[in-house]
């Protein structure tokens, strides 16, 4: 088998809102909650169809896995400042499970600045 090049464009434009709030401890370190809500939607074609040949040069056409057109994405996520240049976070982001998509990704770090 063999095809040629296939280029896909993607245009997708995303509107998200996030409301944190910070808490401050007894000891002075300062905690802060976030919640994250966004939406996309992609506006061009999603259409995944390629045009493939057999060996014998017979050519036919193979669909793809169409991405879901609209897309929902929910967080949370917390920052702990244990010193003015020390922040340890934790985050939590999904795709809800819109049409054949969906994606959970979980992150977590330590920042020091200096």
């Amino acid at each position: 088998m063999s095809a040629g090049s296939n280029d896909t464009d993607s245009l997708q434009p995303f509107a998200a809102f996030a409301a944190a709030e910070k808490f401050i401890t007894s000891d002075g370190s300062e905690i802060t909650p976030e919640l994250r809500l966004g939406y996309s939607r992609e506006v061009l074609n999603n259409n995944r169809v390629l045009a493939i040949a057999a060996t014998d040069a017979t050519p036919f056409l193979a669909r793809g896995v169409r991405p879901s057109r609209d897309m929902v994405t929910v967080g949370i996520g917390f920052t702990v400042r244990a010193q003015d240049n020390i922040f340890a976070y934790a985050n939590y982001d999904a795709v809800l499970p819109t049409g054949n998509t969906s994606d959970q990704t979980i992150s977590a770090g330590l920042r020091i600045r200096f």
